[in-house]
């Protein structure tokens, strides 16, 4: 046979090979899409070493106290995988801290922290295998003082010392999780949490996402919502600075000033380079703690407590420049 016949059947050969490998419509085929080696799933399961959400289970009412319980299964009938782990990538928005003045869930933080599985011995999983991690617990509790419902939310884990593991859930948040395996590419899982307030529905309820629709909601805060939600969480640091016996929580300001300064990165970038000026020139804005009725004695302490002062006054600086830009986007929006 010539050689241009023998290379024009090494092109037909390759081109029914590629076919095979795709779809009709160009995508691939599902031989290919099952290379995922994992199965990642998230269910809300009842906290049965809680009395009163043992009531509600037996009774069939909504759960007032549940478990967010993480299910990976090992897509491979046959193979083993060694040294499964999952972490934390993001919970968007922040969970907000327990207290109130301690700091929200930081991205950061949330990836140090290890889980276990709760029904297997080891890392490892089998052919088929499912195993299950247990995350958080969220329950919901009555805020007698403000005569309102909120829902606190205790995550298990491994995290580093010092660190709370205790926060207030918001109405939604976006969590987002990474698998990895070894020997095995690394897969994401995004889930929608809600927390309904609301004493007919049960406190938790997930719904798995896309990555593109978790991408979504989570970013779907308007500039003024952002920085809205930013005055308010330095006002609460501001009072706990301007105190003299409030314990001061661990990483505050600069988390805040962190937190904030991304903020207006993703916002209002234009806005950055004042804001960095606010919080390195502070003085500039010298002023005082208002306390009308502080004796003269315990204003001589505060000033006397260098960390209280300096944190203080950071925070005061940017709570005088927030306002501004706030005013600045509002000024800007369509009548």
């Amino acid at each position: 046979m010539p050689v241009s016949g023998v290379l024009l059947l090494a092109i037909l050969w390759s081109l029914q090979r590629t076919d095979k490998s795709k779809s009709p419509s160009g995508e691939k085929s599902d031989a290919l899409k099952q290379r995922d080696a994992f199965e990642i799933g998230a269910t809300a399961t009842p906290d049965l070493e809680n009395l009163t959400e043992r009531g509600f289970d037996m009774s069939g009412k909504p759960g007032w106290s549940l478990n967010c319980d993480i299910s990976i299964r090992n897509l491979r009938a046959t193979d083993r995988v060694e040294d499964v782990t999952l972490r934390i990538l993001s919970i968007e928005p922040p969970m907000d801290g327990s207290p109130v003045h301690f700091p929200r869930t930081q991205d950061m933080t949330l990836r140090r922290a290890q889980f276990s599985f709760i029904d297997i011995t080891g890392k490892s999983l089998s052919g088929d295998q499912v195993g299950h991690v247990r995350l958080f617990k969220a329950a919901r509790r009555i805020v007698f003082m403000e005569s309102k419902l909120d829902t606190n939310v205790q995550f298990f884990g491994s995290w580093p010392d010092g660190l709370n593991t205790q926060f207030v859930a918001r109405s939604e948040h976006v969590l987002i999780l990474e698998v990895t395996g070894c020997g095995v590419t690394t897969q994401k899982a995004c889930f929608k949490l809600s927390f309904p307030t609301a004493s007919e529905e049960s406190v938790l309820r997930i719904i798995k996402l896309s990555e593109d629709n978790a991408s979504k909601i989570s970013k779907a805060r308007t500039p003024i919502e952002a920085i809205d939600e930013a005055i308010s969480r330095g006002k609460v640091l501001e009072g706990v600075f301007a105190s003299v016996n409030d314990s001061l929580p661990p990483n505050e300001p600069d988390a805040w000033i962190e937190e904030t300064r991304s903020m207006l990165r993703n916002h209002a970038l234009d806005y950055v380079d004042r804001f960095n000026e606010a919080v390195t020139n502070s003085q500039r804005f010298n002023n005082f703690p208002d306390r009308p009725s502080r004796p003269s004695e315990e204003f001589a302490a505060w000033w006397a407590d260098k960390n209280r002062r300096a944190g203080w006054d950071v925070i005061d600086s940017v709570l005088r420049y927030l306002p501004q830009v706030r005013k600045a986007l509002y000024s800007k929006l369509p009548s």
